[in-house]
């Protein structure tokens, strides 16, 4: 098969048992859809973050991608990441991140709800970030983190910058009714 983005090949595989192979391959691969399946190269979702600075957007599409990819300790850490990344931007430089998430509260960069989001986010990434990752990452909780992610770079950068717009869409209109009213 070709991969309808690259051009270039792509393969699918699953697993099937040795009796199963040997009579029915054939019609399996045939009839097989959705998560019977897996493709390599894989296609994965992904998302962008256009308000957000670059840097920090391109991490947060990674840790989406490695979501969609089933990669889910990636995508824990990198959320992690985008958090201490968003507090260094907004000038929170020193300490460990759970001081920096809290001086985002009380600066009033982020709402307290959304402060507790970043905690569940810092927890749930230290394991990852210091080795300690006994127990295996759910696709639930990868799920999760990425959207508390996402709640707070809407609240950090996204929310402002559409506030931003929504209010130079509303000038510019008072200024072409004010010039239209001298005419």
């Amino acid at each position: 098969m070709v991969c309808s983005i690259c051009r270039g090949q792509s393969i699918a595989f699953s697993t099937v048992g040795p009796e199963y192979a040997k009579n029915h391959l054939n019609a399996f691969f045939q009839s097989a859809r959705g998560d019977e399946l897996r493709w390599r190269p894989s296609a994965t979702e992904s998302r962008r973050y256009p308000d957000v600075p670059s840097h920090i957007g391109d991490a947060a599409t990674e840790a989406f991608e490695c979501q969609s990819s089933e990669h889910y300790r990636g995508a824990i850490l990198l959320a992690r990441a985008v958090i201490e990344a968003t507090a260094k931007d907004r000038g929170f430089n020193t300490g460990t991140l759970h001081n920096k998430i809290e001086l985002m509260a009380t600066g009033g960069v982020i709402r307290n709800v959304i402060k507790d989001a970043a905690h569940g986010i810092r927890q749930l990434g230290n394991g990852t970030a210091h080795g300690d990752f006994v127990d295996p990452v759910s696709v639930e909780e990868s799920r999760l983190v990425i959207r508390l992610m996402e709640d707070i770079l809407n609240d950090v950068y996204q929310s402002p910058a559409a506030i931003a717009q929504a209010l130079e869409a509303a000038r510019t209109r008072r200024q072409g009714a004010t010039e239209s009213e001298k005419s």
